[in-house]
């Protein structure tokens, strides 16, 4: 019973509820399929004159799913945090945010690929930003299941496994 307790509460919360590799926003590419991101102040403000890219690279076409932990605190119309699906230089940009106290839109990056920008200037630094991404990916196709034909007097069956 514990343990179906335990494994329907996974379930229920979803990605959420496993355990994530948090980042602190800086230049760097990674892979994991799912984690949470904070800006450079990782819980304090970020820093001044930022202009960082944070890179999530998975398959080509697994969407990943961008949400947002709590509400955004970021020096409207100075400091932005702009996510694009694919690279910044060529992708199409999902969403750049500004602004304080309001949790923004989640959005997904259709490529494989999330880029993450954050900019500040050299004046006001406030709390920043909290998000969790998650890869989408497909749900593997099941083996095709037959039962081999057995003898009249067979006590068992055998079972054959292929590839759709």
């Amino acid at each position: 019973m514990r343990k179906a307790l335990v494994f329907l509460t996974i379930v229920w919360l979803g990605p959420s509820a496993w355990s994530q590799t948090e980042f602190v926003m800086d230049n760097l590419l990674v892979t994991e399929c799912f984690g949470q991101l904070v800006d450079s102040g990782d819980g304090e403000e970020y820093g001044s004159n930022e202009n960082l890219v944070f890179t999530v690279e998975l398959e080509e076409d697994v969407p990943i799913l961008v949400n947002f932990i709590g509400a955004v605190c970021i020096e409207e119309g100075f400091d932005f945090l702009t996510l694009w699906d694919g690279p910044a230089d060529s992708g199409v940009m999902l969403s750049q945010i500004t602004g304080l106290d309001f949790v923004p839109e989640s959005v997904i990056a259709a490529s494989g690929t999330l880029t993450v920008v954050f900019t500040s200037d050299n004046s006001l630094n406030l709390c920043g930003f909290e998000l969790e991404w998650i890869g989408q990916a497909p749900l593997p196709e099941p083996p095709l299941v037959s039962v081999v034909p057995v003898e009249c007097a067979a006590t068992g069956l055998d079972f054959g496994f292929s590839t759709p």
